[in-house]
């Protein structure tokens, strides 16, 4: 079988034009390779590799730390609508008369591992995270209203703001939380600012939605 190949074999003939185009073509090929420039590892100097380890340590200790912030901000924001809807019932229980948490339920979300309450006597909100700093760590919704005195809680304010001007400023809390009210300052949640919303960040200064 060999035999026969070889005798039927016949030389790969090319032409002149072809011949030159590949020629022209591998030359540059070559000629481009040889511009590619490597890096010279033989000239870097101690610093430079102190520099360079140093960025590969801090992106890799940065990173893990960068997401794991963005999934908690993310989990807080979840919860927030649920914050507002329990919002809107401490308001329309004040404007009734009857305790704050009336017809709320405690909601937990387990997906999220966070729980929303209603406190009757007061009307804070607590928003509990499970699995944030620790466990248990919170928001909390504190309403206060607009009296001639300042701000009152809303469970003090009874007949020292006019029905026709009742209305709820709703100071919402965190770790970083900074008032001149004790009330607040007493009330206020452990959640890290860095976790939470803007409005329950430092200073709370008056009305603060989410």
């Amino acid at each position: 079988m060999a035999a026969s190949m070889l005798a039927s074999w016949q030389p790969l003939h090319i032409s002149p034009t072809k011949r030159s185009v590949l020629s022209r073509t591998l030359s540059f090929t070559a000629m481009d390779f040889r511009k590619v420039k490597f890096p010279d590892l033989k000239s870097w100097s101690l610093v430079d590799v102190a520099v360079l380890l140093s960025l590969a340590v801090l992106v890799v200790t940065h990173l893990p730390a960068a997401f794991e912030s963005h999934r908690v901000r993310q989990q807080v924001a979840a919860v927030l609508p649920l914050a507002a809807n329990a919002q809107a019932l401490v308001d329309s229980n004040a404007l009734k008369g009857v305790a704050f948490d009336a017809a709320w339920a405690p909601i937990v979300l387990k997906n999220q591992a966070a729980a929303v309450e209603i406190a009757a006597p007061t009307g804070i909100i607590t928003l509990t995270f499970a699995e944030i700093g620790g466990g248990g760590k919170s928001l909390k919704l504190i309403p206060m209203m607009q009296a001639d005195a300042g701000l009152l809680p809303l469970a003090q304010a009874g007949k020292a703001v006019a029905a026709s001007s009742r209305k709820i400023i709703w100071v919402c809390t965190s770790s970083l939380t900074r008032s001149r009210d004790p009330y607040v300052m007493a009330n206020k949640g452990t959640l890290e600012s860095k976790y939470a919303p803007d409005a329950c960040r430092h200073r709370a200064a008056g009305a603060n939605k989410l």
